[in-house]
């Protein structure tokens, strides 16, 4: 997928979204594993209000609860595109 696939001037559909983003955590599971990293920490993206992620995500009515403020506590504030079962179940894969 090029560069400009997810750029402000065509919104993607979810299909692209998708491959785009699993593409991303397989490619994040290869580097872990060619780089010898036995345990890595990945933590859920949140969107601290005030931030210019979380006025583009609220404009798009994809803010969904509280901030917590802790990324590894396995929650988010953010309605992902691909679905948060689908997101959660890519995670822990």
């Amino acid at each position: 997928m090029g560069k400009g696939a997810l750029s402000n001037e065509r919104s993607p559909s979810l299909p692209q979204v998708s491959r785009y983003v699993l593409d991303i955590f397989v490619r994040a599971a290869f580097h872990r594993k060619e780089s010898g990293i036995v345990t890595a920490m990945v933590g859920m993206l949140q969107a601290p209000p005030g931030t210019r992620l979380f006025e583009r995500l609220a404009r798009e009515q994809r803010v969904c609860t509280a901030f917590s403020g802790d990324n590894v506590d396995g929650r988010t504030n953010i309605i992902p595109a691909m679905g948060l079962d689908k997101l959660i179940g890519t995670l822990i894969r």
